[in-house]
């Protein structure tokens, strides 16, 4: 495969938030890397198009100013959800954007390819990664190349990981999702989540900008095989109370995705670290998938950066779990909790004395401010171990 250049020091495999996130990451550090998809963009790809405030804080970080990020985003109020008639509102006051995720993902990636000593190849496809022992190969569509380490951000069914001998984490309670991109032509969306709980799962619709919308629906298999129908999703749409008087058009297919909560026992060997996705899918009902996929993405980057010159590079290398660890923790914690109170019978019935007594509200400022409501904070965080 030849790029034009010598050969880069880390392989990216993946241009998603992820993927972006590190290799603007290892420029900051002076570090070349070659960014790897097999999509062109801009593209459409399943997400539920909710970020949270810490993600437009590492988006900031990143480089993305404030105004890049409102052009993109539209600001939210909070939740609204829906069952068996009745509302139950969740405000949330920490910042909640809707963003369509070709657009940011296009603006994050422009930022990466922009950085001196970064490469993207986009429509590629890669076949495997195989450990060698001066660093790897990357078997792609259109020949090999090689790297000192590699970073993996190909998605939560990634097919790298298992070539180099990830094994997924026991898998319990399989959940999948579906995401439609549609636009307003009748009505209005007020800026809040509206969530319909149904039987099987959950549909969140998400306000944009640009009078747009994304709506997910989040469960069992074959919840989502209803819901990718076109027929089918306009009925759940018309039983929702937000969106009862709303009329949409679709734009484009549905697009399926899952399981949607599957997570990696490691995520680091011998110099490939898994991001994003890859590394550890976070339920999409709690909201923090991208910001994950930001954090994590920064974090393997400055720990690849770190080997390099160090004398002991596999010390730094072992650091990417604890340090993602302790950085996300509070994320799991929040989207598990969030997950039993959506998907469990006990939980929906909870929920609305939750809300009533403000107990749902505190819980998410916790998550998104962990240091300003540390006690709360540590609950949340022990239920990211559990």
């Amino acid at each position: 495969m030849s790029d034009g250049g010598s050969s880069p020091t880390v392989i990216i495999i993946g241009a998603s938030l992820a993927g972006s996130a590190a290799a603007i990451e290892l420029a900051r550090c002076g570090v070349s890397a070659l960014l790897l998809d097999k999509a062109t963009f801009p593209r459409r790809k399943p997400c539920g198009e909710g970020l949270s405030s810490r993600g437009s804080a590492e988006l900031i970080r990143l480089g993305l100013s404030k105004r890049e990020i409102q052009e993109v985003g539209r600001e939210l109020r909070g939740y609204r959800i829906y069952r068996n008639g009745a509302a139950i509102e969740l405000p949330d006051s920490s910042g909640l954007i809707g963003v369509p995720r070709e657009k940011l993902d296009q603006r994050v990636l422009g930022h990466a390819i922009s950085r001196q000593g970064i490469r993207f190849r986009g429509g590629i496809t890669v076949r495997s990664v195989h450990r060698e022992s001066d660093g790897f190969r990357v078997e792609t569509s259109i020949g090999d190349v090689t790297s000192r380490f590699v970073i993996i951000a190909d998605g939560g069914n990634s097919k790298c990981a298992r070539s180099l001998g990830f094994s997924p984490a026991e898998l319990l309670r399989p959940r999948y999702g579906t995401s439609s991109a549609l636009r307003v032509t009748s009505g209005t969306l007020e800026p809040f989540v509206s969530v319909s709980l149904v039987e099987g799962g959950e549909m969140y619709v998400t306000p944009l900008v640009d009078g747009r919308c994304n709506v997910s629906v989040l469960g069992t298999k074959e919840l989502i095989q209803r819901a990718s129908r076109s027929d089918e999703m306009r009925k759940m749409l018309e039983a929702d109370g937000a969106t009862a008087n709303v009329e949409f058009d679709q734009e484009g297919p549905s697009l399926g995705a899952g399981p949607v909560n599957v997570g990696y026992r490691a995520s680091e060997i011998h110099g490939a670290l898994l991001v994003g996705d890859a590394c550890e899918t976070l339920d999409p009902c709690g909201g923090f998938g991208m910001t994950h996929a930001l954090i994590s993405g920064r974090i393997a980057a400055e720990c690849v950066s770190r080997a390099i010159s160090s004398s002991e590079p596999a010390r730094e290398l072992a650091r990417y779990a604890y340090e993602r660890e302790q950085a996300v923790r509070d994320l799991r914690g929040f989207t598990r909790l969030t997950s039993y109170m959506m998907s469990s019978e006990l939980g929906r019935r909870t929920l609305p004395i939750a809300a009533k007594l403000g107990v749902a509200g505190v819980i998410s400022d916790a998550a998104h401010m962990p240091h300003e409501r540390p006690f709360i904070g540590s609950v949340i965080r022990t239920v990211g171990v559990l």
